[in-house]
């Protein structure tokens, strides 16, 4: 998609330009109309490009929808060393999810291997998104942001999903654990290696809750925009003031 304001600041510079050098290159009136209308149609080349390829901007609306709350009952999980399987299961009530926030336990070490994180949806048991991060770079008592690039276009509402969570550490016995505490999300469960378990991770979980068009906001733009060129044509064209003077 075109960036908008860049593009029509760059043709509206251009033909301020124009208009500053018109005297010395000699653009009298209808060479001067004639880029007027030229510019006038590249200003609406985006607005096309958007209706011809039915690509129009959205704005998504990002807040929380699921959290559960470290208290007196947060404890953390087995380690995840190799062969441990940890679950968490939830529902998704918004259009999409935007980022998954895990409390993550590091034994105040820096370990070697790879947390592995799958997001699958229940009813097809499709992985639709995975993650893979450095165990080298979870930290103590700290949230693991999880983040889903263009989160916004897998659609994931009214579905319910499982987070599975399993590490391949470098060095055997050391791993991380996650954060757990007592059974607060009524909506998901959470397993340990094929059990359920009365508890849940200690997590949140970001979605995009709604959605407005922008498009609209574009056509406004576009429109000014070439209403300011028609001013700065009619002013040039009538010797009204020079962009050089």
């Amino acid at each position: 998609m075109i960036n908008l304001i860049i593009y029509d600041t760059i043709l509206i510079i251009l033909f301020v330009i124009y208009g500053c050098i018109a005297k010395k290159i000699n653009i009298n009136n209808k060479l001067w109309t004639i880029i007027y209308v030229v510019c006038s149609v590249l200003l609406l080349v985006p607005i096309g490009c958007d209706v011809l390829l039915k690509n129009y901007p959205i704005f998504y609306y990002d807040e929380l929808m699921i959290k559960t709350s470290k208290n007196d009952d947060y404890t953390i999980s087995q380690e995840l060393l190799k062969g441990v399987c940890i679950e968490q299961t939830f529902y998704c009530r918004y259009i999409a999810i935007e980022s998954i926030n895990i409390n993550t336990f590091a034994y105040g070490r820096k370990n070697e291997g790879e947390l592995v994180v799958d997001l699958i949806e229940d009813d097809s048991g499709t992985t639709i998104y995975k993650w893979v991060v450095d165990l080298h770079d979870i930290l103590d008592d700290d949230y693991l942001s999880l983040k889903i690039d263009n989160g916004e276009i897998i659609n994931t509402q009214d579905k319910y999903l499982t987070l599975k969570i399993y590490a391949i550490p470098k060095v055997e016995y050391r791993s991380i654990s996650l954060g757990v505490v007592d059974n607060q999300y009524e909506y998901g469960t959470y397993i340990c290696n094929g059990e359920e378990q009365d508890n849940d991770l200690l997590f949140y979980v970001n979605g995009y809750s709604s959605s407005r068009n922008l498009e609209s906001e574009r056509i406004e733009i576009t429109i000014i925009n070439i209403l300011a060129l028609y001013y700065m044509y009619r002013k040039k064209t009538k010797g009204d003031f020079d962009f050089d003077a």
